[in-house]
């Protein structure tokens, strides 16, 4: 089964740490994940959560990010390499035939 997530507000350890354990343990086939509102602080180098997800980046899972949130919260340059910034229609065409999307 293949699944995206969509992540808005601020994500938990919880929320980090089961996507975490279902990327690492192959549970599903997650093809991407989207983060807009606050969110996307969990995106910035340097930072626990940015190291977590730069890993995800590296296994393959296209990372996307909401413009208009980066914008809003002047954090342009700040984030992990391999985050697409864009819209939505970047995130659908990112879900690559995934069987559901998270929310």
């Amino acid at each position: 089964m293949k699944i995206a997530f969509f992540i808005t507000r601020n994500p938990t350890n919880e929320l980090i740490g089961c996507l975490l354990s279902t990327i690492s343990n192959d549970v599903h086939e997650t093809t991407a994940i989207h983060f807009a509102e606050d969110s996307v602080y969990h995106l910035i180098k340097g930072t626990k959560y940015g190291e977590i997800i730069r890993r995800f980046v590296e296994a393959g899972i296209k990372v996307t990010v909401c413009e208009c949130s980066v914008k809003n919260r002047n954090i342009e340059g700040l984030l992990i390499e391999g985050v697409k910034v864009g819209h939505i229609d970047d995130f659908l065409d990112a879900c690559d035939g995934a069987n559901i999307i998270s929310l």
